[in-house]
């Protein structure tokens, strides 16, 4: 019976992206912050300090290269879950 099962999922066809689709990190580029968070960060957090950066910059605005650059690390987890949360909304660029 497994035998059979593998080889029923083996034949499957792979699950296609449909046409005009992007993932979401190919899409954010620009945020900017609300300042109307659904929750409260905790001080000294990572999350935190990423938030503050994109308060503290011009217009409230910045670029996602900009904070991996001041971070030195990837940060577009925490931009996810700030997204997620209302912190920060995603800029369109023209």
């Amino acid at each position: 019976m497994s035998h059979e099962l593998f080889e029923q999922i083996q034949a499957q066809q792979p699950i296609e992206r449909m046409a005009g689709s992007k993932s979401t990190k190919e899409n954010i580029n620009k945020i900017r912050a609300t300042f109307a968070g659904k929750s409260r960060l905790q001080q000294g957090s990572t999350r935190a300090k990423i938030l503050l950066a994109i308060q503290k910059a011009p217009n409230n605005q910045c670029t996602i290269a900009e904070l991996e650059d001041k971070f030195n690390m990837p940060v577009r987890g925490y931009i996810h879950k700030l997204l997620g949360k209302n912190h920060i909304v995603m800029v369109e660029e023209k």
